[in-house]
This record gives structure tokens, sequence and C-alpha cells, in this order.
């Protein structure tokens, strides 16, 4: 239909160009306007066909029905972390290569540790990394017992890259949609759900920690866990 229309236009138009040759100007801006108005009208009612339309399968905004369907996205970090002071480990990648060298995409090297602290800082947390606290893990039973999931943290992630300080990376959307939304597998957001020994939980406490897997081998996708410095010093150090 579309090519029909504009083929017929322009044949009409080529036609009145050659008997109304002193209308030369006029008739060309008039292609040209309805041209355009018909591209815009046309792609605005067939917009869905042209490009498919997908509802996000990674949570991005809290939604009013999202606690009665049992989900309870990323963005709820902001009411836990907003003003507190957040420990975490400090186990950045000085060397880019080195990833690659483990098995590991270029981008884990750059992505790793920076874009959750860029996620944090973002919402106003007051972060300390501390050295001492990388290769320190929850294990397996101590996740299962005293922590629940939110679901996934993909979209967390990739939009960490407001917060770069590199003024050429707000540029590179896109590898951060493609590598947290299509590259990597589910990453699931951990908060502690148990009061630790001072009586404190995740809500009441002002010193937080977060911890992430750290994974061996080719595995990039790194789990995110909250709990109270509290807990964190009496059971994971």
């Amino acid at each position: 239909m579309k090519v029909i229309f504009i083929t017929a236009v322009t044949i009409i138009i080529c036609v009145l160009l050659i008997l109304k040759r002193e209308y030369r100007k006029q008739l060309l801006l008039a292609y040209g306007l309805i041209v355009i108005c018909f591209s815009a009208y046309y792609n605005e009612k067939l917009l869905d066909t042209i490009m498919t339309f997908h509802r996000p399968v990674f949570q991005t905004f809290y939604q009013m029905e999202y606690p009665g369907t049992g989900e309870y996205p990323d963005s709820l970090l902001p009411l836990l972390l907003t003003g507190k002071r957040v420990y975490t480990k400090d186990d950045v990648y000085e060397d880019f290569e080195q990833a690659e060298k483990e098995g590991k995409s270029w981008l884990y090297g750059f992505y790793h540790m920076r874009n959750t602290v860029r996620y944090l800082k973002l919402i106003e947390a007051d972060v300390k990394p501390e050295k001492s606290m990388n290769g320190t893990m929850l294990t397996g039973d101590q996740i299962e017992k005293d922590f629940c999931s939110l679901g996934p943290a993909n979209d967390m992630y990739r939009y960490s890259f407001l917060g770069t300080d590199f003024k050429d990376e707000i540029g590179n959307y896109f590898t951060y949609y493609w590598y947290y939304s299509d590259y990597l597998s589910e990453i699931d957001v951990y908060v502690n759900t148990s009061p630790d020994s001072k009586g404190e939980d995740i809500g009441t406490s002002d010193e937080l920690v977060v911890l992430w897997d750290s994974p061996e081998g080719p595995k990039e996708e790194e789990n995110f866990y909250l709990m109270t410095k509290t807990y964190y010093e009496e059971n994971v150090r």
C-alpha cells in the first residue's frame, strides 16, 4: 500500500512538473511534505509490525501490582540502601585482559565490581570498598536459610552506565543492554531476612554489606547479596 501510494504521487508530481513548470518549486515542496507526512502516519500506525515490541523480561521499575504477583524488582533496593554506608569487596580488574585469560569476556573485566559500585552510588549510598573483604562469600546453606531472592537484577546493571566517570561510555548504552539482557543469564538480588545479633536488619541498620559472586571459569553471572555489617562480621568473615 505504501509503495503504491508513493508511486502514484510520484507519477502525478512528475506529470505536473512537465505541464506546470512555473510551479516547479511549489510542486517539489508539496511532494516532500506529502512523503514526510505519509511516512510519519504510516510508521505511527504500523510501528508494531515494523519493530516487534516486547514486555521486558527483567524487572526495571516498581509497579503497584508487583507485591500481589510476587514480583519484587531490583528498584526496591533504593529504599534499603539510599543514605546508608555500604561496604563492598574491592576486587576490580586493573588489567582488563586478565578476564579473557580466565575464559571470560573482555566486558567482564571492565564491568566487574565497577557497575555494582556505580549502581550503589547512583542511588546515593555511601560506598566503602574494602580489600579485606575480597574472597569472602556466603555458603549455600546461609543463602538458603537467611536470604530471600527479590528477583532478577539485570536491568539494574544495564542502567549502571549512567554512573560512569568516562564521558564517552554513556554512548555505549547498547553494549550494557546487550551484555546484561542478552549475553548473561539471570542475575538475582538476595537480601538477608533475619535480624542480626544486635536485633537489626537491613531495613534498620545504617551499615550494610553488599557481596557478589566471584565465579570461577567462564561463568560471568554474579548474584547480589545484601546483609547488615554485623551479620557479615559474625557469619561470613
